[in-house]
C-alpha cells in the first residue's frame, strides 16, 4: 500500500465539552499522513480556545471565518477551501466534534480503498453509540445496506463521520456553488452523487467510531426513533425531487444511464397517478429496511419528494 494523504474536515460549533479528545483521538491514529483542518461556525463558548491549543501542531490547520454557515454549509466550505489548497490531498474524511475515533479507522479505511482505483469511491462504517462518558449503548451495523441510487434517494442513512472518499468524488461535489442550496446534509448530497455516478461504495462491518449521543448533538442520528419517524413523515423540504434537479442540470455528463432514467421517474413522478404508480413499483426504489419503505410510499402518494 502506498501512503497517500488524508485530510480530516471538522466544523466546530460550542464544542468546549467534548472537543479536545475528539481531536486528540484523529491526531493519534496508526495512521500518520493525515492533516486536520478544522473550521469554527462562530462559536460563543471555548470552542476557539481550545482549538488553538492545537495550532502549534503541524497536522492542524485552522480555516478561519467568522460567518455561521450552518452544519451542512459549514461543511462544504471547508471541503471547497481544501481541495482548492495546492497541496493534492488523495482522500477526504468528515469529523464531528465530540466522537472518539478508534486508533484504526483511517488506517482501515485507506486499505480498503487503496485496493480499488475507480475515480468515485466511498468507504464507510457503522457506529458504536455512546453517551456522554463513552458508555456503549448500542451498535449500529451499515455494512448491508443499499447504496445504489434509487435507495439512496429512499433515503439516506449513513453517518457521514464514518466515510472517507476520493479526492475525484470531492472535486466534483464541490464544483458548484448552487451545492449550498440544496436541502439535506452534505453528506447525504456526497452519498447520492457516487452513486449517480456509479462510484464504488466500501461498506465495513466493523466500525471505528465512538459516537456520542448528549443533548447538543447537530445530527439527527442521535435522536430517538419515533422523533426520526415523524420527522421523515413530516418532511416537506421537496429534497429529493430538488437534488434530482440538481444533478441532471449539473452533472448530466458524469451520469449513469440508468441514473438518468429514475432521475426522471424523480421529477415526473407528480404528474399524476400513473406516475406515482411507475415510481412505487420500481423496485430499485427500495431500502433493506420496511419502515424506510413505508415512509417513501407515503412520501410519493401524499406528494412529498
Amino acid at each position: 500500500m502506498n501512503n497517500p494523504s488524508v485530510a480530516v474536515l471538522m466544523s466546530t460549533y460550542n464544542g468546549e465539552d467534548y472537543l479536545a479528545e475528539q481531536i486528540n483521538s484523529i491526531l493519534n491514529q496508526t495512521y500518520q499522513n493525515i492533516h486536520l483542518f478544522i473550521r469554527d461556525d462562530g462559536s460563543t463558548d471555548n470552542t476557539m480556545s481550545i482549538i488553538e491549543e492545537f495550532i502549534r501542531n503541524p497536522k492542524v490547520s485552522v480555516i478561519k471565518s467568522g460567518d455561521n454557515l450552518g452544519y451542512k454549509n459549514s461543511f462544504l466550505m471547508l471541503l471547497k477551501t481544501v481541495v482548492d489548497l495546492k497541496k493534492n490531498y488523495k482522500y477526504f474524511s468528515f469529523s464531528d466534534q465530540d466522537d472518539v475515533w478508534l486508533k484504526d479507522k483511517i488506517l482501515v479505511s485507506i486499505k480498503k480503498l487503496e485496493k480499488d482505483d475507480s475515480k468515485y469511491r466511498i468507504y464507510f462504517s457503522g457506529l458504536t453509540f455512546v453517551d456522554s462518558t463513552l458508555n456503549k449503548l448500542k451498535i449500529k451495523d451499515d455494512s448491508n445496506i443499499r447504496t445504489t441510487f434509487p435507495a439512496e434517494m429512499v433515503r439516506h442513512s449513513v453517518s457521514g463521520a464514518t466515510s472517507v472518499f476520493s479526492r475525484d468524488l470531492a472535486e466534483l461535489a464541490v464544483k458548484y456553488k448552487e451545492v449550498q442550496k440544496l436541502p439535506g446534509g452534505h453528506d447525504e448530497f456526497i452519498f447520492r452523487l457516487n452513486a449517480a455516478l456509479g462510484g464504488h461504495f466500501f461498506a465495513d462491518k466493523n466500525n471505528y467510531i465512538k459516537f456520542r449521543r448528549h443533548e447538543d448533538n447537530a445530527s439527527s442520528a442521535t435522536k430517538g426513533l419515533l422523533f426520526k419517524i415523524m420527522q421523515e413523515f413530516n418532511r416537506k423540504d421537496g429534497s429529493v425531487v430538488i437534488t434530482a434537479q440538481f444533478l441532471r442540470t449539473y452533472y448530466k455528463k458524469n451520469l449513469t444511464a440508468s441514473t438518468f432514467q429514475e432521475i426522471e421517474m424523480l421529477l415526473n413522478y407528480n404528474k399524476g397517478f400513473k406516475s406515482k404508480w411507475l415510481l412505487l413499483k420500481n423496485k430499485k426504489f427500495r431500502r433493506e429496511n420496511s419502515l424506510m419503505n413505508i415512509i417513501f410510499f407515503y412520501r410519493v402518494i401524499f406528494s412529498k419528494l
